[in-house]
């Protein structure tokens, strides 16, 4: 799995109930124009235009209404 997740050309992050990230795939890197190091503990909505914070808004109160789900949010 991480090979795929690795690998992949969509970018993939990990959004913590706190808001900040806890992973970002190498595709996801490239496509914010940094090092996918330099991505994990930020807040995703510092890396969000802001006529997209009302849909990531949304798509957060909806997996924190159902524990252990996971929502999938394209910008």
């Amino acid at each position: 799995l991480s090979a795929l997740v690795e690998h992949a050309s969509d970018g993939i992050l990990i959004v913590g109930a706190d808001r900040r990230i806890s992973y970002s795939s190498p595709s996801a890197g490239r496509m914010l124009s940094r090092a996918a190091a330099e991505i994990p503990h930020r807040l995703v909505a510092d890396l969000v235009w802001p006529q997209d914070q009302d849909r990531l808004e949304t798509a957060r109160r909806r997996v924190l209404a159902r524990p252990g789900s996971m929502e999938t949010v394209q910008i």
